[in-house]
């Protein structure tokens, strides 16, 4: 679209002319050279659930246009992953694990006046054609399980969560302590959270006294 701008990155880091950007499409690779300061990020088992601290390097970040707005701004997403695993696990892993993705984002993808973040549910969302709607809502974990947007209620030996949930939308705590958090169900329109919370960081593990319900999203 007419009038466009963007700045430009020079491979020495500093910054180039602005140039219009009407020419930039989804998909396009561009020019960004994030500011690494080291190259690796430690994630303690503490923080992870997981038996051991985990070490994750950078890898390759070629960058691609994932998202172009009416207003011109762009939303960008590396073409590469980072070079190692993130293994999360148990009650820490769910409490931390997108603050853990957050910062590994932060550390290995930002630059002066831009903070990078993990790609999140929204994201996905956002790009979803007719087609990978219509998949959505069709999906569900296991056979005969509830589908996109739906709720399973568990009682008897299934009560246990993480001290995040509470702050989960579409989940609820016995009779009426229900999570937090946005998201809309596709059928009602009514606000159920299909989304995670990023406050993360939170510690802990209850057990509800008589139920459990959660909502099934495509993740």
């Amino acid at each position: 679209m007419d009038g466009y701008k963007s700045i430009i990155y020079k491979e020495n880091g500093t910054v180039g002319e602005i140039v219009d950007r009407k020419g930039i499409n989804v998909g396009d690779y561009v020019n960004y050279i994030p500011d690494v300061n080291s190259e690796t990020y430690v994630v303690t088992s503490e923080m992870s659930g997981y038996s051991r601290s985990q070490n994750i390097n950078q890898g390759n970040t070629n960058w691609r246009v994932l998202k172009k707005y009416s207003d011109g701004t762009i939303k960008l997403i590396s073409s590469y992953t980072v070079s190692n695993y993130l293994y999360l696990g148990r009650t820490n892993g769910y409490n931390n694990g997108v603050t853990i993705l957050n910062e590994i984002a932060e550390k290995f993808g930002s630059r002066e006046n831009i903070k990078a973040r993990s790609i999140n549910y929204e994201d996905i969302e956002e790009c979803l054609t007719d087609k990978g709607k219509e998949q959505r809502d069709n999906y569900s974990s296991y056979l005969g399980g509830p589908l996109y947007g739906h709720t399973q209620t568990y009682v008897n030996g299934k009560r246990g969560y993480p001290g995040l949930y509470i702050q989960e939308q579409g989940g609820k705590i016995d009779s009426g302590i229900e999570g937090l958090s946005d998201g809309i169900d596709k059928e009602s329109g009514n606000k159920v959270g299909l989304t995670c919370s990023e406050k993360g960081a939170a510690s802990g593990y209850s057990e509800a006294s008589t139920s459990l319900t959660v909502t099934q999203t495509n993740t």
